[in-house]
């Protein structure tokens, strides 16, 4: 444990996590210091702290003799890192991870909180572009941009904080100290914003293949039309979890 306190700044590290540290810290049976403090990596990676999580899946791999809990820290440290595991174990990983936040009741009500946001943020933003009277020297592209730039500002505190909020009226334990909260606004911002980039590739990539005119995906392909009712549902998908690769691993390369 001592290897763990040394190589983790304190200021990275939340009140709960050092409340859970503190209590693995006085364990005296080596198996189950272990097993507890890769199930405390793992809770630290579904809460998003990536940082932690990654320090002590190391940990764990350098210091254990056991080689199940190795190869589990292995997998998760690969799973969060993108390096040292093949592409399906990744992808494997993650959605697991996924389907686990996907499930939780804060996640989706932060998701619809964070929607919301986005469409009234993008709103406002459009409106206020108009009055400012710019639109012309901007161009069509410039005022999407710049509005879907307003919409994602509005978005990412309302997923944190309507997460953050539901977890609270459910009886979990949360902090709200501003540290915390500013790593939680970073990394939702990073996976946020991946998954946004990944979803307009994709979007793109469908229209390219199939040879779609405009900005929607309406009417019938023009190219490769057998293909589409497979295409549809494997590309946008595919961009998907690409996004969440890319979000995780941006989080990881950070904290």
């Amino acid at each position: 444990m001592d290897s763990l306190w040394a190589r983790l700044p304190v200021d990275k590290i939340t009140p709960w996590a050092k409340a859970r540290l503190a209590t693995l810290r006085q364990e005296q049976i080596p198996e189950l210091y272990w097993s507890d403090l890769y199930n405390l990596g793992q809770e630290a990676e579904k809460n998003g702290e990536l940082f932690l999580a990654s320090n002590i899946y190391q940990d764990i791999i350098d210091h254990t003799s056991l080689a199940s809990q190795r190869d589990a820290a292995l997998a998760g440290l690969a799973g969060l890192s993108g390096q040292g595991a093949s592409t399906g174990s990744r992808l494997e990983h993650l959605s697991h991870h996924w389907l686990e936040q996907t499930t939780d009741p804060a996640m989706l009500l932060g998701m619809v909180g964070a929607g919301l946001a986005y469409q009234g943020g993008r709103a406002l933003a459009w409106r206020q572009l108009q009055r400012w009277g710019v639109g012309e020297s901007l161009g069509m592209w410039g005022q999407k941009g710049l509005a879907a730039l307003g919409g994602f500002i509005a978005e990412v505190p309302a997923f944190v904080l309507v997460g953050k909020g539901t977890h609270q009226i459910f009886g979990d334990n949360v902090s709200w100290e501003l540290q915390e909260v500013q790593q939680e606004l970073l990394g939702s911002a990073m996976v946020l914003g991946a998954l946004k980039l990944s979803g307009f590739s994709g979007h793109g990539a469908l229209k390219k293949l199939h040879g779609f005119d405009g900005a929607l995906l309406a009417g019938t392909p023009r190219r490769l039309a057998g293909l589409y009712p497979v295409t549809q549902k494997v590309i946008p998908s595919g961009a998907m979890l690409a996004g969440i690769m890319a979000g995780n691993r941006a989080q990881a390369a950070y904290y």
